[in-house]
């Protein structure tokens, strides 16, 4: 059961990001930063909601189905699961934070670094998703 919650949780936030990454974020930056602003700041604590939910529920999910006796690749995908959340935590917040900061307008010079800086890290999570996905699917 736990390694089908895993398997479930990879899968979903690997859709979620690669949705993001591929389509929303991308039409943020063809409309320019000031569009960009106004769709990122409510849109992302909603969404950073419900990646995070699905990164923590997905590697304990996977951690326990290692410990169960499941093989060393739940153990990978947790890891993986886990180590997103990390990522987050230590590359992509600041980012974030800035982006979310109100003294931050569409005119600034760093609007549009910003946006593209997130962009970039957000693939990298994304990536790291879509691995953790294949090799739930893998390990079912």
């Amino acid at each position: 059961m736990f390694a089908l919650l895993a398997g479930l949780c990879a899968g979903l936030f690997a859709g979620a990001a690669g949705y993001i990454s591929l389509v929303e974020h991308w039409a943020r930056l063809q409309a320019g930063p000031s569009v960009a602003l106004a769709q990122f700041r409510p849109g992302f604590p909603r969404a950073r909601g419900i990646q995070a939910s699905l990164a923590v529920i997905g590697g304990g999910s996977a951690l326990i189905s290692w410990l169960a006796g499941g093989g060393v690749s739940w153990l990978l995908v947790a890891l993986i699961l886990f180590g997103i959340v990390g990522f987050t935590l230590i590359s992509i917040r600041p980012v974030y934070n800035a982006l979310l900061a109100p003294s931050l307008t569409a005119e600034s010079p760093a609007a549009r670094e910003l946006l593209v800086r997130w962009g970039t890290l957000h693939q990298i999570r994304s990536a790291l998703g879509l691995l953790a996905f294949l090799m739930a699917l893998g390990s079912l």
